[in-house]
């Protein structure tokens, strides 16, 4: 049980700059796409599919910067310590990175073709994410930084946030309406962006770069940080399957109609904005009161009420408020009627049942604060691939289109809630 508390604070204690850099990290890719339609839209199309890449690759190496920030924190009075864990995590988390950056080169062009076929989006995509991937070993150092960051230099999380997007973005509408310059400038000021905010990161820590790191590679250690880590392991393994499954989900959707896959990523865009603000939400509310999940207080079942009921309202309003300036929000982008009118309908579907993410999200964040593993896997993966068994077994009996797959999906999404709900129901009665 004292563990278990331990890693609730690990969890808890250090996600508030997650939510931050993925809050701006969000809008930096919008607003970017935006930007980009405006070159064509086989090269949306290609940073669309990257950033899907890119997104499983951070569900992927959040979980080792946690390990490491984990194992970092346990020996802040040991200075000496303390300085051979950052360097060795800093160089640890970029040797994985590098790994998985050269595995992604190998294999891009396939990758890509799981969704599309169009040989200049193709093209657009192999140049593109050839540069683009080295970010990899950038955004896995990042996060690490963000973690171990948390406690005393939130306002430098902020600004390194806040820089980087203002560069990505100013700099992105130069070369789009200013230059002829292609997707490989883009992908070159992306990564710029994200060094700027790795220097203002890594500065208070310079001097840690300095210390021998050798004794600290041994099999002993790595064995021990394994073991101390294995629920933090397992829940972020539940976290990478999720985004997983969302990249199966996409394949489902381009087997339907490859040609309206834009559609869909383009409403992704637009839904993720919202998204991240209640995933904020509901990590906050979920830190204010994992002291009392453990402790089982009374009061705790009364607050857990009316979080649920305020994300519940919240979020309710900010997608009524998407759905009626979603015309103006599309319109932003730089593509043709067909597109502009299928993913109008396909954003208001998912509009309309998309509620009950957050609700899902909020269930997921109680079962990680009280550790609960095997409930989180049922809940947050077997669901998933259940969810998603059977629309395209519903596409495949009934020959839907891309609009009848995707209310289908987002329907059964609703559903999910509802059954997720009774993993946590001794919190609500």
């Amino acid at each position: 049980m004292g563990q278990d508390k331990k890693y609730q604070q690990y969890l808890l204690r250090f996600s508030f700059p997650i939510i931050i850099s993925g809050i701006f990290m969000t809008l930096a890719n919008v607003v970017t796409n935006m930007i980009i339609s405006y070159m064509g839209t086989d090269e949306l199309l290609a940073k669309n599919i990257f950033s899907k890449y890119n997104s499983l690759y951070l569900a992927f190496n959040s979980g080792f910067a946690l390990i490491f920030a984990n194992y970092y924190f346990r020996y802040l009075k040991q200075e000496t310590k303390k300085k051979k864990i950052f360097k060795m995590s800093i160089m640890g988390i970029g040797f994985i990175s590098i790994l998985i950056m050269f595995l992604f080169i190998a294999f891009r062009k396939s990758l890509f073709n799981l969704y599309c076929k169009e040989t200049n989006a193709t093209v657009i995509f192999n140049f593109y994410s050839n540069i683009r991937a080295i970010c990899f070993p950038i955004i896995g150092i990042n996060a690490f930084l963000s973690y171990i960051l948390s406690e005393k230099y939130r306002k430098r999380i902020l600004l390194g946030n806040i820089i980087a997007l203002a560069i990505e973005i100013i700099l992105v509408a130069v070369v789009v309406f200013k230059t002829n310059f292609n997707m490989q400038i883009i992908a070159i000021i992306e990564i710029f962006a994200r060094i700027i905010k790795l220097i203002i990161f890594i500065y208070p820590f310079r001097k840690d770069l300095e210390i021998r790191v050798l004794d600290e590679f041994k099999f002993e250690n790595i064995k021990k940080l394994i073991n101390i880590n294995k629920k933090v392991i397992t829940i972020s393994f539940i976290t990478f399957m999720n985004v997983f499954v969302g990249m199966l989900v996409l394949k489902l959707y381009s087997y339907v109609d490859a040609s309206k896959i834009l559609c869909i990523t383009i409403s992704d865009d637009i839904l993720n904005i919202t998204s991240n603000l209640f995933v904020a939400l509901s990590n906050i509310t979920t830190t204010q009161i994992s002291p009392e999940v453990n402790n089982k207080k009374l009061i705790l079942k009364s607050k857990i009420k009316n979080i649920y009921k305020y994300i519940n309202k919240m979020y309710l309003l900010f997608f009524i408020i998407t759905i009626l300036f979603s015309i103006i929000f599309l319109q932003l982008y730089n593509v043709n009627t067909e597109i502009l009118r299928s993913t109008m309908i396909i954003l208001w579907i998912r509009c309309i049942l998309y509620i009950a993410i957050p609700l899902t999200d909020f269930h997921i964040l109680l079962l990680k604060t009280k550790m609960d593993v095997k409930k989180l896997w049922i809940v947050d993966t077997v669901y998933d691939f259940i969810i998603l068994f059977l629309s395209f077994f519903i596409y495949k009996v009934l020959l839907l289109d891309l609009i009848g797959v995707v209310f289908i999906y987002s329907l059964l999404l609703f559903i999910q809630t509802i059954a997720s709900k009774k993993f946590v129901k001794e919190m609500y009665q």
